[in-house]
């Protein structure tokens, strides 16, 4: 199971986009603060890589790991050069061997084409990077396999969007993070009503999936309660990617989006979801149903029970089936008995209804009750 990424902050992001385009800066630093990856130093481009690469070793420091994204001689490409010294306290190192696949996924993973790891000062020299370089086409058959793979992946996403302009006016197209496309494909009619069900609180989930239009957004079957995370994974299944919503807090109308995406699906099926997921989640906040800013991907149905306990207003409101009878014969309630607290001529006074007198606790404490005077309540 994934643990919760660390974000990235947005100066980042932007700086390295516009690298992939200006090609000026050799290298960022990247350091954790404050549960963020933030750029604490850009060096430019000087002269050669070699030359430019003995700027790392003065950046790196003895107790604080730190990524270094240094751009390759004269292309677009980059390496990951992963500096955990062994000094470093052993939870920044975890956190930095957990946080690496992240930072590439919102970069973009197909401009990383290297990677480096350095825990010592000497695997920081350029020598280093040079003998640990591999040779020019010497990837294995899995490693051109997954090359190949991010190739097909990048075009689907343009041909999607490029289809899509032309489909329909009501969509709209916008470039994304490492040269993805994030689209947004209107909902249908029948899956804005089924959607209502959610915001209204009388349903708890539904199914939607794209059109074989790839034009909308269409609702599978019709919403239903479903009333426990455990009862979510169950109406999770298939082959092919799908969309699901789960209302986390029906007093607060607010719920989860799920992308489900099975490991053997259908690639361009993939990109096709991937690239809409962003813009339904826009499309649905209109309807009034308020979704988490944290998306929910999982690969196996299983996976979302742990994913949805960790978002934010998991608990939907709903009584669990069952939860009547359980009531009924004491299961964990608690129950006020009426036992009438005897006043001064021997009657009960449903004011101290609720209060069991001396007899019924079984304890020898007393307790002197002042009594109203008569007529204060109406009687």
């Amino acid at each position: 199971m994934s643990h919760a990424p660390i974000p990235l902050s947005e100066d980042l992001i932007s700086k390295f986009k516009g690298q992939t385009i200006a090609q000026s800066i050799r290298f960022f630093k990247c350091v954790v603060r404050d549960e963020q990856i933030v750029k604490t130093h850009e060096q430019g481009q000087t002269g050669s890589i070699e030359k430019d690469w003995s700027f790392i070793e003065t950046q790196a420091k003895p107790d604080e790991p730190a990524y270094f994204l240094v751009r390759l001689e004269g292309t677009k490409r980059w390496l990951l050069l992963s500096w955990v010294p062994e000094t470093a306290p052993v939870k920044a190192r975890m956190t930095f061997a957990t946080a690496k696949e992240y930072l590439k996924e919102k970069l973009g993973e197909n401009f990383f084409v290297e990677e480096l790891h350095a825990s010592v000062s000497a695997e920081l020299k350029y020598s280093h990077y040079g003998d640990h370089k591999a040779p020019v086409n010497a990837l294995s058959a899995k490693e051109e396999e997954f090359v190949e793979l991010k190739k097909n992946e990048e075009q689907a996403r343009k041909d999607f969007a490029e289809s899509l302009s032309l489909k329909t006016s009501s969509a709209s197209s916008s470039p994304g993070i490492g040269g993805y496309h994030s689209v947004t494909l209107p909902l249908t009619a029948e899956a804005k009503t089924e959607i209502g069900k959610l915001r209204d609180g009388t349903c708890s989930f539904v199914e939607l999936e794209i059109t074989e239009t790839n034009d909308n957004v269409k609702v599978v079957g019709r919403a239903k309660s479903v009333l426990s995370q455990d009862a979510v994974s169950k109406e999770i299944s298939g082959n092919v990617p799908r969309f699901y919503i789960y209302v986390t807090n029906k007093i607060s109308k607010q719920a989860s989006l799920i992308y489900y995406c099975p490991e053997k699906s259908p690639q361009k099926l993939r990109m096709v979801y991937s690239t809409a997921k962003q813009g339904l989640a826009d499309e649905i906040n209109k309807t009034g149903l308020h979704i988490s800013s944290r998306k929910i991907e999982i690969t196996e149905p299983s996976d979302v029970v742990e994913e949805l306990k960790r978002n934010p207003s998991s608990t939907t409101g709903f009584s669990p089936a069952g939860a009547k009878k359980v009531l009924e014969e004491g299961g964990g309630a608690v129950k006020a008995k009426n036992v009438p607290t005897v006043g001064g001529d021997g009657t009960g006074h449903n004011v101290y209804g609720l209060m069991n007198n001396a007899s019924t606790q079984k304890t020898e404490t007393k307790k002197k009750i002042v009594m109203p005077p008569p007529g204060a309540y109406g009687y």
